[in-house]
């Protein structure tokens, strides 16, 4: 059976996100990196740097 297109396509593609900014920001435990993804701040990509690398730094000393 085909489904009209129109159940199958979304119904728009503009982001409805009601902020101009916002990240995603990624921890994997295992291998201990981290990464951000997304509309940053401009100059924010520094201090979210120093801020992940304390928090993994943190996070290994209790986990070991």
């Amino acid at each position: 059976m085909l489904m009209p297109s129109s159940l199958t396509t979304p119904l728009t593609t503009c982001c409805i996100y009601p902020s101009p900014t916002g990240a995603m920001i990624g921890i994997d435990l295992v291998y201990n990196l981290h990464n951000a993804f997304g509309s940053l701040i401009p100059g924010m990509k520094p201090y979210i740097q120093q801020a992940m690398s304390k928090i993994i730094k943190l996070i290994l000393l209790f986990m070991y």
